[in-house]
């Protein structure tokens, strides 16, 4: 058998394969390693494009939710300042109307004149906006050369006061607020012969299960009094969509209340 001879040409040639051929897997790993260099790079470079477009795009959404409030808060001021002079304007033309059909009539200029005062508190303004309260309800026309009943815009304002807790609820105010409250409590609906009842502790309804459910105010009065306090009462609530007239089976005139509005459950937490 023979064997090849080698030279050492051929061990240099061999040995310079070799290295070329390393030098080639460096290459390439050299290559790989760039790569992932690049690709890691623009990863972060994309992932920091991201997260400043992200930067940018809550920081535009904090931009305009800001605008947003103030602008709301503008809007909010300006309905109010609105609202407040409709009112106090509204206050003015009906002392001007009584004045026209009473000069004399001191007491009720004297009424008027306090309520404009009551109306300049920016809270209580704001209690009867919110409630929408008509701003010229102190003119409503009640009746022929009659407006709106003064002793009901007392309760009005004494509504907004208590919801404001600068005042207590009148009496009336409560004792027909509670029981209307109570007569749904119990699946009925309160007449408007009932609201004259709650007006009086002398009162006393035929029928056990209606008066069990009606609160009376801890005084006696006399079948007048009863009436004109339920009257302003209701027109009062009325005013303030606490309660809505209805009718049940029997076509009575009845009350029920408006638990959606803000005013009925600020007055439910104070009885």
């Amino acid at each position: 058998m023979s064997h090849k001879q080698f030279s050492l040409s051929d061990y240099a040639n061999a040995e310079r394969d070799d290295a070329e051929r390393d030098n080639d897997l460096f290459d390439v790993a050299i290559a790989l390693c760039n790569a992932n260099d690049d690709a890691e790079r623009d990863d972060a470079e994309r992932d920091d494009a991201e997260r400043d477009n992200q930067l940018f795009d809550n920081a535009r959404l904090q931009a305009l939710i800001d605008a947003s409030e103030r602008a709301s808060v503008i809007e909010t001021s300006d309905a109010l300042a609105d609202y407040s002079a409709t009112l106090s304007a509204a206050i003015d033309a009906r002392s001007s109307y009584e004045l026209a059909k009473n000069a004399e009539n001191d007491s009720m200029q004297a009424k008027l004149k306090s309520f404009k005062a009551s109306v300049s508190h920016s809270r209580i303004v704001e209690i009867m906006m919110n409630a929408n309260v008509n701003a010229n309800l102190i003119n409503r026309n009640e009746r022929v050369n009659a407006r709106f009943n003064e002793k009901a815009f007392v309760k009005v304002i004494n509504i907004a006061r208590a919801i404001a807790n600068v005042e207590s609820l009148n009496v009336y105010t409560r004792a027909i607020l509670a029981s209307v409250k109570c007569f749904e409590d119990n699946d009925m609906l309160m007449t408007e012969r009932e609201t004259k009842d709650s007006c009086s502790v002398s009162s006393r309804l035929s029928e056990t299960t209606r008066n069990s459910a009606l609160i009376k105010v801890a005084k006696h009065y006399d079948a007048s009094t009863m009436s004109t306090q339920a009257s302003s009462t209701n027109n009062a609530l009325q005013a303030f969509n606490v309660i809505v007239e209805t009718r049940d089976a029997a076509n009575n005139v009845c009350f029920k209340l408006n638990r959606e509005s803000v005013a009925t459950q600020a007055l439910l937490a104070l009885i």
